[in-house]
This record gives C-alpha cells, sequence and structure tokens, in this order.
C-alpha cells in the first residue's frame, strides 16, 4: 500500500475559507450595429454645395491703380537691369584699360630695374675678374721689382769686391777723372781713400807726380775706389757710389715706376672689393624689397 503525502496548498472542504463573494469575469462580446442601407452602404452625410463668389469687375481707379503699379514695376526692374548692365560694362572696360596701363607701366618699370640689376651684374663681373687678375699682376711687379733690387745689391757688391780684389781700377778711375778736367789746367789735387794712397804711391814715383803735376791727398772719409779730382776751377767727383748712382739711373726710375704701379694695384683691387661688397648689398636690397605672389594678388582692382 502506498502512502501519498497530501498536497500542502490544497483546501479540504472543512476549510473556514469563505468563497461566497468571488465572481466570474463577463467575457462577452459586445457587437456594435451598423447602419447601412440597401446595398450594404454606410449612409453619407449630406453637405449643401457652395454660393459661387460673384466677381465685381474692377473699378477705373483700380485699373489705373494697376496700370501705375505695372509701370513703376517695370521702371524700377529696367532702372536695375540698366544700372547692373552699366556697371558690369564699366568695370570691365575699367579692368581692360587698367590693365594696359598697368602692363605699359610694369614693362617700362621693369625694363628700367632690369637694366639697372644688368649693370650692376656687369659691375661686379668686372669688380670679380678685376680680383682674380690684380693678384696676378701685382705678383708680376712685386717680383720685378725685387729682381731689380737684387741686380743693383749684386752689382755693388761685386764692384766692392773687385775694388778689394783689384785696386788697379782706381786707376782706370782716376785716368778717367783727370781726362774730364780741361786741358789748361795745371795743378790736381788727388783725394783718396788712405789705402788707396798708398797704393798709387807704390805705383807712381814722386817724381812722376811732380811731371803730372798731381797732388795727392788722404781722406779717411773716402771709401775704397772713390777719387775726388779738384782743380782751381773744375772738380769732378768720382766716388763709387755717385758712379753706381749714375749707372743704376735708369733703373732706379724702373723701380719707382714699379713701385707706383703697385700702390695704383692695390688701390684699385680695394676700389674692386668696395664695389663688390655695394653690388652684393644693392642685390640682397632688390630681393627683399620684390614682392610675392600674396602681395601682387592683394592688390585692389582699379574703380571704373
Amino acid at each position: 500500500m502506498t502512502y501519498s503525502k497530501p498536497a500542502k496548498h490544497l483546501l479540504r472542504p472543512e476549510s473556514d475559507k469563505d468563497f461566497s463573494h468571488w465572481q466570474l469575469p463577463d467575457v462577452t462580446e459586445v457587437q456594435q450595429s451598423v447602419e447601412s442601407n440597401l446595398l450594404g452602404r454606410k449612409p453619407g452625410v449630406y453637405q449643401p454645395a457652395p454660393a459661387e463668389e460673384v466677381v465685381a469687375p474692377p473699378t477705373m481707379a483700380e485699373i489705373e491703380a494697376i496700370r501705375e503699379a505695372a509701370e513703376q514695376e517695370g521702371f524700377a526692374a529696367g532702372q536695375e537691369q540698366g544700372y547692373g548692365e552699366g556697371l558690369e560694362k564699366g568695370r570691365l572696360t575699367g579692368l581692360e584699360q587698367g590693365h594696359k596701363e598697368g602692363f605699359a607701366q610694369g614693362h617700362e618699370q621693369g625694363l628700367a630695374e632690369g637694366l639697372a640689376h644688368a649693370g650692376q651684374l656687369v659691375e661686379r663681373f668686372e669688380a670679380l675678374l678685376a680680383q682674380f687678375a690684380a693678384p696676378l699682376s701685382h705678383l708680376d711687379r712685386e717680383i720685378e721689382l725685387s729682381l731689380v733690387e737684387l741686380a743693383m745689391t749684386l752689382a755693388r757688391q761685386v764692384l766692392l769686391h773687385e775694388l778689394k780684389t783689384h785696386p788697379e781700377q782706381v786707376l782706370a778711375a782716376l785716368r778717367k777723372g783727370v781726362e774730364c778736367l780741361p786741358i789748361k789746367e795745371q795743378r790736381i789735387n788727388l783725394r783718396l781713400n788712405p789705402d788707396d794712397v798708398e797704393l798709387l804711391s807704390g805705383l807712381y814715383s814722386q817724381a812722376q807726380l811732380e811731371r803730372q803735376k798731381w797732388e795727392i791727398e788722404a781722406d779717411p772719409t773716402l771709401a775704397r775706389g772713390d777719387c775726388i779730382i779738384e782743380s782751381q776751377r773744375s772738380s769732378v767727383d768720382l766716388r763709387i757710389e755717385q758712379r753706381m748712382a749714375a749707372v743704376f739711373e735708369g733703373l732706379e726710375q724702373q723701380t719707382g715706376i714699379l713701385k707706383q704701379q703697385l700702390a695704383n694695384h692695390e688701390q684699385h683691387s680695394e676700389q674692386a672689393e668696395q664695389t663688390l661688397a655695394a653690388a652684393e648689398e644693392d642685390q640682397a636690397g632688390v630681393q627683399t624689397s620684390e614682392p610675392g605672389d600674396d602681395d601682387v594678388s592683394s592688390q585692389p582692382t582699379p574703380a571704373p
């Protein structure tokens, strides 16, 4: 025999719960009756036809007002159209005239600026050429001047060495000086270096000197090879420096010319550098002052 546990939520008949007040809900469907005609259509609502509006003909005053309004409207439209066409035509004419004038002015200005710029470039190019050529020419003249001075120095040294190694050369100078004196001269005074006096005394005896009417005088201020011949009316200076000065006179003049040319080249080189610097400054100024595309586009349009 199987034992089943009673349900927990089941109500027993003897329960004291009261169900007498509980009612079932109404679930009947209410159907509304729809009235229809014989053909099964809904009856329509009768609406009376709208009354026609009677339009009264315009009066003479209204016609005149309409005519005046149309005339004013046409005049205003024509004036506006004419003003617009005139403004556009004037603007185009002004643009064309301004373009022509601006082109001509710009052409002249550009041509002048181009010529000025070309002149600056030519000056700059010439300055560069001068700078390239100046050092070579300057160097040539410096070398030439150095060679001339070296030749003169070597000639002096060789001459002095020749007088030391061959003192008899003094006699040749002495004879040359005596020959320069007038024939009528009788007494001659010879001023020589003490060493040359000793040399001359060894070559000429006192009797020979008396016969030649030569008086020898030692002068310590004179160098070897120097000789001063004096008479009552004449004087011959045969010092070495004087004779070398006469020989080197042409070379001295050439040396002076070379020195002047060197000074002129230095001055010209400085001027070329200044010209080049000025041209570079002008070029930099032109580049900074040239207007760009934005400046050109921002220029106002000429008014008609």
